[in-house]
């Protein structure tokens, strides 16, 4: 049985806590870990690094002049978003276009492909800052085929740890699934910690 406590557990542990969204000092960890007599915790660790790393549920953004856009190849959307002093959305952000100054409904699971500053939003007439977006449907079929089968993978291997809060240089950590719904990126920033 490996040393829960050993200085060299307890350093790798400290920059994974060090650097909660950064997946190198975790994937680190699993290599020692794999080199340390525990492939299930290994594995557990690069199975929630994975799966952080997939896109989460589109990120619903309420918009106005939801209009295709004309000289494009394949489908594609443009919309304007007021911000409301919200951050601009990014490209590659996953997004529901939510219309509500129009007829129709949501435009579910697209991908943003470009944002600008729109022309108006500079002017002191202009409501709030907005952005114009372009987004092109994602193809997400194998995306949610990879996360079920991870997430499967996720709880067999937590239930085979059989592993509970613990206590390492003065702070509580625990091991343990994300509660249901919960962004992907908690995995990586909450209740994450791998000594058992």
């Amino acid at each position: 049985m490996p040393d829960p406590l050993s200085a060299d557990r307890v350093a790798l542990l400290s920059a994974v806590l060090a650097a909660p969204p950064d997946d190198a000092p975790r994937l680190v960890l699993a290599d020692w870990l794999d080199e340390n007599g525990e492939p299930d915790l290994a594995e557990f660790v690069r199975v929630q690094c994975e799966l952080a790393r997939l896109p989460g549920p589109a990120v619903a953004l309420e918009c106005r002049a939801v209009l295709r856009p004309r000289g494009r190849d394949g489908p594609a959307y443009q919309a304007i978003v007021p911000l409301g002093g919200r951050p601009a959305p990014e490209v590659g952000d996953l997004v529901t276009l939510v219309p509500v100054d129009a007829v129709g409904p949501p435009i579910r699971d697209l991908v943003l492909t470009d944002v600008a500053r729109h022309p108006w939003a500079g002017r002191r007439a202009a409501p709030d800052a907005e952005v114009e977006v372009t987004a092109v449907p994602a193809d997400l079929a194998a995306t949610r085929e990879r996360r079920d089968e991870l997430a499967r993978r996720e709880r067999d291997l937590f239930l085979g740890l059989r592993v509970g809060p613990v206590r390492a240089g003065g702070d509580g950590y625990a091991v343990g699934l994300p509660a249901d719904g919960q962004p992907a990126t908690s995995r990586r920033a909450a209740c994450r910690a791998f000594l058992p």
